[in-house]
């Protein structure tokens, strides 16, 4: 591998969202692309895909930021995610288009401004990654700037930025080095001042959210807990933090929870013994607190997604930069009235995230604008989806009718179909 030293880059003013996304032979999707907005709701019946959806920017942030390290991981891999209606033959394919706004000043003085990312892998049983291309569209200049080219043989990518386009591809991955990286993505990003730049835009700020409530209300260590885990487990680490480091943050979760839950004064946590581990409580208005199994399911979900939400808030990005923040069905075990706080939340993060939410809950589609949606149903060829769109026909609907009636009554779409 050539071992050229890496130019250094300094990245400032990204301002970056998940602009289209196209997945060929992905779970429940046979070949579809879908436009992302900056708040994007996902609606459709049980099993239409919803959560196939989101698992493959999951995925896709997980490949860029690893790989495999043998034949057996990736084959497992490719079993765990590929379309099972379509032939191994195939290949499994994701691309992603993100908008950006860089200033990449060189170390020469130089400065180059970034609009977009395009990157493309593809994928086949066998044999690992058999294609891999990552360009970025440069303002002023319509060509592509070349950073990656990758097919079952050869790998080439750029190191020192160049005008010249067709010089960009300067640097080959030498052949016994491009044999261990057959089931990794990005190979020569060790190298090369410019491939991590597509981490940088996509992974560093990614947070995904399944709250299950019996994690949330485990006692939990107290560390540096900035931000919950997918699944809550380190809820009352998040709040122990903010109450010793931020406890600004801590008043703005009990804002939230107090005009949202009857009778509540504030959640507080907790040691357990001498242990630094704490679990948190709640405080009523009649002066007791209510702990762990004491509280309900909801109240235990609700004080978890307003948590997750409001630190998201607070978290310090660099200056213009926006995170993926994707909330899987947020309306298990709440009450109907608390769709329209975790909306209103949800969409005032959007300065800072592009947010994405999977439901099938009439209730919280009932407080979306109709350009908030995709729409996801479901035929024997796989899942189909589409973005809602104001047509004349919806306009006349909405006159008499709420966004919630018309999905349930089906004319959205979003059912069970056999078209």
């Amino acid at each position: 591998m050539n071992s050229k030293k890496s130019l250094f880059l300094i990245c400032k003013k990204i301002k970056n969202m998940i602009k289209k996304l196209r997945l060929k032979n992905f779970l429940s999707y046979k070949d579809v692309t879908i436009d992302f907005k900056d708040f994007n709701v996902i609606i459709g019946a049980n099993a239409s895909g919803k959560t196939n959806l989101t698992k493959a920017l999951l995925v896709l942030r997980d490949l860029i930021i690893g790989g495999h390290q043998s034949l057996e991981d990736f084959d497992g891999f490719m079993e765990s995610v590929f379309n099972k209606n379509s032939n191994e033959e195939e290949t499994l394919i994701i691309e992603i288009e993100l908008t950006t706004n860089f200033d990449i000043d060189l170390t020469n003085g130089g400065k180059i401004l970034a609009e977009e990312h395009h990157y493309t892998i593809e994928m086949s049983f066998g044999k690992g990654i058999v294609k891999e291309n990552y360009w970025i569209k440069l303002k002023g200049n319509p060509k592509p700037f070349k950073i990656l080219v990758r097919d079952e043989k050869t790998a080439k990518y750029t190191h020192e930025y160049n005008p010249e386009f067709n010089k960009c591809l300067a640097l080959e991955i030498d052949t016994k080095s491009f044999e261990l990286l057959r089931f990794q993505p990005m190979a020569g990003k060790a190298l090369s001042g410019f491939l991590p730049l597509l981490q940088k835009a996509y992974c560093e700020f990614f947070f995904t959210y399944s709250l299950v409530s019996n994690q949330l209300i485990r006692p939990f260590f107290s560390r540096n807990q900035k931000m919950l885990a997918p699944n809550g487990q380190n809820l009352s680490g998040v709040l122990q933090f903010y109450k010793e480091h931020n406890p600004v943050v801590l008043d703005s979760i009990n804002e939230v929870l107090r005009r949202n839950i009857p009778h509540f004064e504030f959640v507080d946590t907790k040691a357990l013994g001498i242990s630094k581990n704490y679990y948190f409580t709640v405080r009523e208005t009649d002066g007791k607190d209510y702990v762990l199994n004491e509280l309900s399911e909801g109240t235990d979900l609700f004080v978890g997604l307003v948590t997750a939400m409001v630190t998201s808030q607070y978290l310090e990005l660099d200056k213009g930069q926006k995170g993926i923040l994707i909330i899987e069905e947020p309306e298990k075990n709440l009450h109907p009235q608390l769709m329209e706080e975790i909306v209103a939340l949800a969409k005032s993060l959007t300065d800072k995230f592009q947010v994405i939410i999977t439901t099938h809950s009439t209730d919280l589609v009932a407080h979306l604008a109709v350009e908030d949606i995709i729409l996801l149903d479901k035929n024997k060829a796989g899942t189909r989806l589409q973005r809602i769109k104001k047509t004349e026909e919806l306009e006349r609907y909405l006159e008499e009718f709420s966004l919630d009636q018309i999905w349930l009554n089906n004319d959205l779409g979003g059912g069970t179909i056999n078209g």
